[in-house]
């Protein structure tokens, strides 16, 4: 009687303490609407530094209609990282894609990819944005190459940017379609083998910019990464 008593008042102290589904539903939008404020605030400073770096290494700032993410799309995400912890709340949740970014370099001629990826990440440290993450997914044999950076602003949000060339930002929207089903825990595993080798044969294909795979020529929080075949 003493435990079933005691394990009654441990399942309504879990009761009392648990959001309802609402509520948590409500706590979720919230904090995303709230980033989605300061990602707005942020932007329009963001995207002329950007256009104006771009531009002075020859190369262009593409998708910008994508640059704020989605109210929509920003709750699938917080969500999901929710599920993945179940131990946070979601006020302990801060996204890293709410505004983002992709720069196209050209590797003409040679070496200016690298040159220019260092330079605008010099330039935007300059200009008080903290560079948080750099990784360089140039080495072949996977299925992506590019450059994916996290920067936070003055205010602490923050930003991803993404450099490429013009031939992997053309093997990327090729990739697409087996990038998102690869993703999906719901693919079986042969299928997303056939798929990731499919991809690694198209990004092999791309020509690798000069010096990129040259540690710390890029910036000095670079990791060089590469992604393994799912096994």
């Amino acid at each position: 009687m003493r435990r079933a008593a005691i394990l009654a008042l441990v399942v309504a102290a879990g009761c009392a303490t648990a959001p309802s589904p609402a509520a948590q539903d409500a706590a979720i939008r919230a904090r995303v609407r709230a980033q989605m404020a300061q990602a707005e605030a942020a932007e329009p400073a963001v995207t002329e530094l950007l256009k104006a770096l771009a531009a002075k290494a020859g190369g262009e700032m593409v998708k910008l209609e994508h640059r704020l993410k989605t109210e929509g799309s920003a709750v699938r995400k917080l969500k999901l990282q929710l599920h993945e912890q179940p131990g946070l709340q979601p006020a302990d949740v801060t996204l890293q894609d709410m505004l983002r970014y992709t720069m196209v370099l050209p590797d003409t001629p040679p070496g200016n990819y690298t040159r220019a990826v260092h330079e605008v990440l010099a330039v935007l440290e300059a200009e008080g944005h903290e560079v948080v993450m750099v990784k360089n997914y140039w080495p072949t044999g996977d299925n992506y190459s590019g450059v994916n950076s996290v920067l936070s602003t003055r205010d602490g949000l923050p930003w991803e940017l993404q450099f490429h060339t013009p031939a992997s930002l053309d093997v990327q929207a090729e990739t697409r379609d087996a990038y998102e089903e690869l993703r999906l825990e719901a693919t079986p595993l042969a299928r997303k083998q056939a798929l990731f080798d499919s991809m690694t044969t198209a990004w092999d294909a791309v020509p690798v910019p000069e010096g990129v795979l040259e540690q710390g020529n890029l910036h000095s929080r670079e990791q060089i990464k590469h992604r393994p075949r799912p096994d």
